[in-house]
């Protein structure tokens, strides 16, 4: 005997045993129409979408326990007898996919993403790609879940935060992983690739456009000023034939730069962006500056040279500084603030200039730019002899 519950008895064609959810009512024995009356109530006929249904529902609510162990056992059964083929429960496992356990190469039980190999298990012998794989015991459901293939992982599949051992740089160089070198250049970035083996393995070009600060090995240049009655007199004779900048009519405006005698010329010219970052090169470097906010050293490439002004009225090549490219647009939006500008450019006419050393200049709240002693003694005598616009 069982009890009586609502939605749990059925009648069901050609069906002699009950469903894993539901019981069948076989007729032969007790009618439909004999039992609705005996129990004054409605006995439902169970058809093949509305038990896909019940079973789905069923499947939703086991998934979403806590125990990983009994829900990843459970999904094995089903998926082995078929049942899960049967009552077409991909579409609701996938839309679940992130709380799906399945077992790892290590034997671990996890709900974390894993892969497909088809390599033979051991095939790679470090943890960090092990813990990775799917096991051979659910290689199957795995696939069924349409798992994406180890050789394809990113940097930020891995989810590995040791640093990384010669064994791991190895299976990591292995021709089976099409991102390898998007993956030790992450570690690498991270400070999780030691240099030792970046060297031993022949990765020294990951080195290039690593975010991280080259200044741990650098000093900031802190060019002395020696002469300031010399440089106040090269400025005074600057003075006595200044370059304007002037707009010309073109295809578009632009902005060029004026001789005395009207001839005009591009202001993005190359010697005065390499002049700029030469300043703020390490010393015996070549091809690397760093950022006059945050104190990167980035390559040539990756610096921006920008005028303090927003729109000068004269051409001093003096009146660039070098910033990342990050920086670079920070700098262009505080430019951009007619009182946020005026405040720096009247900070750098007053900052106090020792002989040597570097200066930093408050840029708005929260920023400063650093300059050495002698290129903002330049500027400050540029800016102290501006007429005013």
């Amino acid at each position: 005997y069982i009890h009586w519950k609502n939605d749990s008895i059925f009648v069901k064609k050609g069906a002699v045993t009950s469903g894993s959810d539901y019981y069948v009512l076989v007729e032969k024995l007790l009618s439909k129409s004999y039992c609705e009356k005996m129990f004054d109530a409605n006995i439902n006929e169970m058809n093949a979408e509305w038990e896909r249904s019940r079973y789905n529902e069923r499947l939703k609510r086991i998934v979403q326990e806590d125990d990983i162990g009994k829900i990843y056992y459970f999904l094995i059964g089903e998926f082995r007898s078929g049942e899960l083929r049967r009552n077409e429960s991909f579409a609701t496992l996938y839309a679940m996919a992130g709380a799906i356990p399945l077992k790892n190469e290590l034997g671990e039980i996890v709900d974390t993403t894993l892969f497909i190999c088809e390599q033979p298990t051991g095939y790679f012998p470090v943890e960090m790609i092990q813990r990775l794989i799917a096991h051979k015991e659910c290689a199957e459901f795995a696939a069924y879940m349409r798992l994406d293939d180890l050789s394809c992982i990113h940097y930020d599949d891995v989810d590995y935060y040791e640093e990384l051992t010669a064994d791991d740089v190895e299976t990591l160089l292995d021709d089976y992983f099409i991102n390898s070198e998007e993956i030790l250049r992450g570690f690498y970035r991270d400070g999780l690739l030691p240099d030792e083996l970046l060297s031993e393995y022949d990765l020294e070009y990951l080195a290039i456009g690593r975010e991280n600060d080259y200044g741990e090995s650098y000093e900031f240049p802190s060019d002395p000023v020696r002469n300031r009655k010399a440089l106040q007199n090269h400025v005074k004779k600057q003075w006595q034939s200044p370059v304007k900048v002037v707009a010309v009519k073109v295809e578009r405006i632009v902005r060029k730069g004026q001789n005395k005698d009207g001839t005009t010329f591009d202001l993005g010219i190359k010697d005065t962006r390499d002049g700029a970052l030469r300043i703020y090169s390490p010393e015996g470097t070549h091809g690397l500056c760093f950022c006059q906010m945050c104190h990167r050293v980035k390559p040539y490439r990756l610096i921006e040279v920008n005028n303090i002004e927003l729109l000068p009225h004269y051409y001093f090549p003096q009146l660039r500084i070098s910033l990342c490219l990050e920086c670079s647009k920070r700098f262009e939006y505080l430019r951009g603030n007619s009182a946020i500008r005026n405040d720096y450019i009247e900070a750098m006419k007053k900052m106090s200039i020792h002989y040597q050393g570097t200066v930093d200049v408050p840029l708005g709240h929260d920023n400063t730019i650093t300059f050495t002693a002698k290129h903002l003694a330049e500027i400050q005598e540029i800016l102290k002899q501006m007429p005013n616009q």
